[in-house]
């Protein structure tokens, strides 16, 4: 009883909406193309699956984090930035097809306050990453910046 739905486009979608015919899984899985706004397509998720193998950030999971949907994700550089296991969601490697399974399987049993609770916890694991901090860390490093270069500029007598 899995919906799953893929926004986004890339060089391997032929190959997958292929392998997604050929598997039989085209009344569950549906390849929805680049969206802008994504927001409505998030909204309507119980989960948010993110197993990128390498993630900088990961704005996508920032963001369905933000609607308070949990985020099954890959244990990766990005995630490890803000997931928080069994809070916000689930980690596991990115190719731990099993644990991408107990993810979906423990959002999927989850009662009505759990589910409540985890959701609370994603709207707020997000909040370190709004636009207003991230503005405010990046002014703080280019202030410290500029003051490395004036201090290396008076010790170098310029």
């Amino acid at each position: 009883h899995i919906r799953y739905g893929i926004c986004g486009d890339g060089v391997n979608r032929r190959k997958l909406e292929e392998e997604i015919k050929e598997l039989g899984l085209s009344d569950n899985v549906k390849m929805y193309g680049y969206q802008d706004p994504v927001r409505p397509f998030l909204g309507c998720a119980d989960a948010f699956i993110f197993p990128s193998r390498r993630e900088g950030l990961g704005m996508a999971a920032l963001e369905a984090l933000s609607m308070g949907i949990p985020v099954i994700a890959a244990d990766n550089r990005g995630t490890q930035e803000y997931m928080d296991p069994g809070k916000n969601g689930f980690v596991c490697a990115w190719n731990d097809i099993g644990g991408y399974i107990r993810g979906i399987e423990a959002v999927q049993s989850m009662g009505k306050e759990q589910r409540k609770e985890m959701e609370y916890y994603c709207r707020e694991s997000v909040k370190g990453f709004e636009k207003e901090d991230a503005g405010r860390a990046m002014h703080e490093v280019y202030c410290r910046m500029d003051d490395m270069i004036d201090d290396q500029r008076q010790s170098e007598g310029k």
